[in-house]
């Protein structure tokens, strides 16, 4: 069982991430006219401008993330992470919508499946 510290009694910031892990699923996005780039290491989606190779880690999922997807008008971006057991003994994925502009949170889904391994905007 993983420990989450509570909001604000976190004792370490994440600077950089080195690494990609890249099994097969769909957890790398790229929009070549507007530079955006952005991957997935572990329960982490790393943004990275191409540019400087600054970083800006996004955080907010428990398990490894399965997939990330771009909105069409590139100011959206969802991860969905593997599932987790509940208290209930279901499984549960969770499902994040993340605003590109300000690069944090918008909202979050709980959906009672076994895995997401795709997702596209319409």
């Amino acid at each position: 069982k993983r420990y989450i510290a509570p909001v604000n009694q976190e004792s370490l910031k994440l600077k950089s991430i080195i690494g990609y892990n890249g099994n097969g699923r769909e957890n790398l996005v790229w929009h070549a006219h507007s530079g955006f780039f952005a991957y997935s290491v572990g329960c982490n989606v790393i943004v990275e401008n191409l540019n400087n190779n600054h970083q800006t880690i996004l955080t907010g999922h428990t398990e490894e993330i399965s997939t990330l997807t771009l909105s069409n008008d590139i100011t959206l971006l969802v991860s969905a992470q593997c599932s987790t057991l509940t208290n209930k003994d279901e499984l549960q994925t969770k499902i994040i919508i993340w605003d590109i502009k300000m690069l944090q949170q918008k909202l979050y889904l709980h959906q009672s499946v076994h895995a997401v391994q795709s997702m596209a905007f319409s």
